[in-house]
């Protein structure tokens, strides 16, 4: 027979393994836990380094009226799902003619910096490109834009451009 003090101490023991061991498991979770999350974050830096200006733009469409008359503005449907919060520099929109099928530069217009292209509720806004700001002559016409911006310290280039449309003369 084993005196009362001697189990006791075999008590206190196993406490102290039980103890140690869940203390070992739980430094061993947490260790794991953050090689996980900055592995997570690893992985995100890569893919907004690595992917381009326009797959995080993702432009579905940019579809212009058919026909607007000299002098009026030109309504744009601009279907868009931004990937990241972008906030355009360097924003250029370039005007196109058609000229027995090939295209003729025949205006451009620098847009001021700090323009945002942001995901909001309506995914496909109309916008309204201003009569003074695009060509005036008939013709047919398209546009494309492009410009810089900056997510998570990588500097990106987006593009996009609108379908056709005539300019016709007005009444």
């Amino acid at each position: 027979m084993t005196s009362p003090h001697l189990e006791g101490g075999y008590k206190a023991a196993g406490f102290l393994v039980a103890f140690a061991f869940i203390t070992i498991l739980f430094a061993i979770f947490n260790f794991g836990q953050s090689q996980y999350y900055q592995y997570q974050e690893r992985q995100e830096e890569n893919y907004y380094r690595d992917v381009s200006g326009d797959e995080l733009l993702n432009v579905k469409s940019v579809v212009a009226q058919k026909t607007v008359e000299q002098g009026a503005n030109l309504e744009v449907e601009f279907c868009r799902e931004p990937k990241a919060r972008i906030v355009a520099s360097n924003n250029i929109r370039t005007f196109f003619l058609d000229q027995d099928g090939s295209e003729v530069v025949v205006k451009q217009r620098n847009l001021p910096d700090g323009i945002e292209y942001e995901s909001i509720g309506d995914s496909c806004p109309s916008i309204v490109v201003l009569a003074k700001n695009q060509p005036q002559q008939t013709g047919t016409y398209r546009f494309c834009q492009r410009f810089q911006f900056v997510t998570r310290g990588s500097e990106k280039i987006a593009t996009f451009c609108s379908t056709q449309y005539e300019v016709i003369k007005g009444e």
